[in-house]
């Protein structure tokens, strides 16, 4: 029986790669860049370590298969789910793809199509120069004609077709991989997020530290991993509680403070209302995505009505009651890349598809779209916990309260959105990465006009809580417990951020968050002023390490660098983005007899400075990245928004 189950997962896992083009990949200075925040030799022992014990527990759960007469795999109404290890208490796992067989596109749902080339935003934003990582339990056709050149297998992950399973194994990476990078050539509605990236593709048996090696080997940012452990193929532990499954995934992210991994939430909608997350899933740093049907891109002001959770979608919360899963997005009838058979060959095509496994890989690739954008601008990558606060800030609300929930998250993604946050930082927004030390405190003051939605979210990487042993701990996981508070101009009494209430049935409230490493404040239009902002942690506590890094993103502030804007945009400058000379054309208002130009960089320094209006400011000295340009004349004051190269 041994010798049958070993091969039945060679099956599985094993494949031949081909047409691979590493033609753009990371380049050599943005791997430094990243490299340089990890330590090298403790990442490289954990991984060693990690994947040690995934290989030995897949090996005992063979021996224990043979000794109690366990399936190799289980078929289901969910799908067919592979035994690929034991828990701690000699519990089966099985996993499983997360699709259900079976529009508004995944590209208009996340707002991509405005980053696209050709989009409003002029961002043309494709994926060119990031890759994905993609963690199946087979792998996709790499031949098909929207993904030649652009997928390499790592681990000999490749195309099987022996049976009915296999192949639904290999088409259903083909579809994720399709929707993560997929070039539309064949057909352009199954265009991916990220349609100019490259794939690096694995199989899922020693997925947590393959992961942790791909941060470290080619600094890694983003991966997608659309499977799981089935709701009742689960133990009673592993149903919103903090496993070890978990708790690796922790270990992993808290190691790669720039790696993100993203997850389906899982298709067990029908299960019940709540605590139907599984596993990994109750993780606390990996991004957990819930599906919905999806939604238009040409509703820019979209409500949360719009939006209606898939009903196989997975709820949370998690069983010390975090907010899970973190966001939302298209899960239902999407279409990408699929194999056929044709004249005994396997080739492209194309199917819709419904899942978690669906939404998931649209997360992802928008995330990659991002760390795209934010390198051109910033010259550097957002942290892990950057990129999820960013996520998380410009997400459009949904479900039937204000706030998060345990179905849809923190909200729908919106690319769009979160390009705004990006432009708009020193004028209408704010990116921060700091680090707060043991007893201290932070805080920052913003100009809020009572026109909008003040939105102030921190995001931290936590690091891995105690395992939970017993079905009825709902023990806090969170370790380092951050704090934020806003103030308005007059009022002792702050506000306070979202979080889950003691009863599911309550949903969520705004009060102490000491349970999840989000902290998301929101202040509905109040009375114009300068509003404080407080970022500390729990009082008589002990920051594990003695300090933790966090990220700060704030919108619905105006003049974060005390500096004016108008509406007149009179005052053309170009070539934006520069490398050498920025021009100043004044337009109709001729050349003013007074007036002034001074550049600012983000932290609000003054990097140029000029008593008149000149016509031409020389940038050719200044670093890559977003500066602020404030051109005074006549009284006016115009603030241009300048990208140097």
């Amino acid at each position: 029986m041994k010798k049958n189950t070993v091969s039945a997962f060679l099956l599985l896992a094993m494949g031949l790669a081909a047409g691979f083009n590493a033609s753009a990949q990371v380049t050599p200075e943005q791997k430094a860049k990243i490299l340089s925040h990890y330590n090298l030799e403790e990442g490289n022992k954990l991984a060693k370590a990690l994947k040690k014990e995934a290989s030995e527990n897949y090996e005992k759960a063979l021996q224990m298969a043979e000794q109690n007469g366990w399936p190799l795999k289980l078929k289901s109404e969910e799908g067919v789910s592979y035994l690929t290890g034991v828990t701690e208490t000699g519990f089966p796992v099985y996993k499983g793809n997360y699709n259900n067989d079976g529009p508004k596109s995944s590209a208009a749902t996340a707002m991509v199509t405005h980053l696209w080339p050709g989009g409003d935003l002029g961002v043309d934003l494709d994926g060119e120069g990031m890759i994905i990582g993609m963690w199946e339990l087979s792998g996709c056709l790499n031949t098909h004609q929207d993904l030649i050149g652009r997928v390499e297998s790592m681990d000999g992950v490749g195309f099987t077709a022996g049976d009915s399973d296999s192949f639904g194994n290999s088409a259903h990476a083909t579809h994720v991989a399709g929707t993560l990078i997929g070039s539309g050539d064949g057909d352009i509605a199954a265009r991916g997020m990220a349609y100019n990236a490259e794939l690096k593709a694995y199989n899922i048996v020693q997925d947590a530290g393959e992961a942790l090696d791909a941060s470290m080997d080619y600094g890694l940012l983003i991966s997608n991993h659309s499977y799981g452990v089935y709701y009742e193929n689960a133990s009673d532990l592993m149903k919103g509680g903090y496993t070890n499954d978990a708790k690796t995934w922790d270990d992993v992210h808290y190691f790669s403070a720039y790696y993100q991994a993203v997850m389906a939430a899982g298709n067990d909608g029908s299960q019940g209302n709540s605590f139907l997350l599984t596993a990994d899933k109750n993780a606390k740093n990996p991004i957990i995505v819930a599906s919905i049907t999806g939604a238009k891109d040409d509703m820019l002001e979209r409500a949360a009505s719009d939006f209606s959770l898939s009903s196989f979608s997975s709820k949370g919360p998690t069983d010390d009651l975090r907010i899970k899963p973190d966001i939302a997005m298209k899960g239902s009838d999407v279409y990408s890349t699929w194999p056929v058979l044709q004249g005994g060959n396997y080739v492209g095509d194309y199917k819709y598809e419904n899942g978690t496994s669906m939404a998931s890989p649209g997360v992802a690739g928008t995330l990659a779209l991002l760390q795209q954008y934010y390198y051109s601008v910033n010259d550097e990558f957002m942290r892990a916990a950057t990129l999820k606060a960013l996520m998380i800030n410009s997400a459009d609300e949904a479900g039937s309260a204000p706030g998060p929930d345990f179905r849809f998250g923190w909200g729908v993604i919106n690319a769009k959105t979160a390009v705004d946050v990006i432009d708009g930082v020193g004028v209408s927004s704010i990116i921060e990465e700091n680090v707060l030390g043991q007893g201290e405190t932070y805080t920052k003051q913003v100009t809020v006009t009572g026109a909008e939605t003040l939105k102030v979210t921190v995001v931290w990487t936590d690091p891995a809580g105690p395992v939970q042993t017993s079905t009825q701990d709902d023990t806090h996981r969170l370790v380092n417990d951050i704090d934020v508070r806003v103030t308005e101009p007059g009022n002792i009494f702050p506000y306070f951020p979202w979080r889950m209430s003691e009863s599911v049935t309550v949903g969520v409230s705004q009060g102490d968050n000491d349970r999840d490493n989000v902290e998301f404040v929101e202040v509905e239009p109040q009375s114009a002023g300068v509003y404080t902002i407080t970022v500390t942690h729990k009082p008589n506590t002990q920051l594990s390490g003695g300090e933790q890094a966090y990220s700060l993103i704030v919108r619905g502030i105006t003049n974060a660098l005390n500096v004016n804007d108008n509406e007149f945009n009179k005052v053309t400058i170009y070539p934006n983005p520069a490398t050498d000379v920025i021009n100043i054309d004044m337009g109709s208002l001729g050349q003013p007899t007074k007036g002034s130009v001074v550049m600012y960089d983000l932290q609000g320094r003054i990097v140029r400075q000029f008593d008149s209006v000149v016509n031409t400011v020389n940038v050719s000295s200044l670093n890559a990245g977003m500066y602020i340009l404030n051109i005074n004349y006549d009284g006016y004051t115009e603030v241009k928004k300048v990208i140097v190269k």
